[in-house]
């Protein structure tokens, strides 16, 4: 009767791999092509501000509907 040993790794070890792998593989991709991260950069930075801006104009617009009105004729 023989018994049988498995090393299992924990879950937590599992995704610590996973990430690191993930991050191998994209420092791998940006060094080999960084143009397409730039330009996804650039995507990314544009809709960033687009969402601020209209967040903003939201913001701006419950400030003036806040004020009180006033009676002057």
């Amino acid at each position: 009767m023989t018994e049988e040993i498995r090393i299992v790794k924990s879950d937590r070890e599992q995704i610590t791999e996973l990430v690191a792998t993930l991050i191998g593989l994209a420092v791998l991709a940006y060094t080999s092509n960084p143009g397409w991260f730039e330009s996804a950069w650039d995507r990314v930075r544009a809709w960033a501000y687009a969402w601020n801006h209209r967040i903003s104009v939201w913001e701006a617009l419950q400030a003036i509907r806040s004020l009180p009105e006033t009676d002057e004729s």
